[in-house]
């Protein structure tokens, strides 16, 4: 009676690892979304920037503002690839852990099953 209680604890937990993970990469692969269109938002304004180069050359003042803000441009799009990186490592870190403690949890199961009670 003990390991039929245990077992069913057991099929519980992983049904609870199983949604909690679905509902985890589902928010991950949204924010991995956004962020991938943040990214070619900065990539396209960086071309914008490249052309307005040519078209202030003559112009110091203006050249020194356009590279500002090309600048600026490059370092939210090396954040943007920094965090995308981030994302998908943790990513792959969270299913490997879920994965990990779900065998945990069927081999505890599977042990019980066979265990006389």
């Amino acid at each position: 009676m003990i390991n039929t209680i245990r077992i069913c604890e057991i099929e519980d937990e992983i049904r609870k690892i199983e949604t909690d993970s679905d509902e985890a990469e589902e928010c991950a692969n949204m924010s991995l979304n956004d962020v991938e269109e943040i990214y070619e938002a900065t990539q396209n304004c960086l071309r914008m920037y490249s052309s307005e180069f040519e078209a202030c050359q003559d112009d110091p003042y203006l050249t020194n503002l356009v590279e500002e803000r090309y600048n600026l441009m490059l370092k939210a799009c090396r954040e943007c690839d920094d965090f995308i990186t981030e994302l998908e490592t943790e990513k792959k870190y969270m299913k490997q852990t879920c994965r990990t403690n779900i065998e945990a949890l069927e081999q505890e199961k599977h042990m019980l099953e066979v265990m006389p009670q």
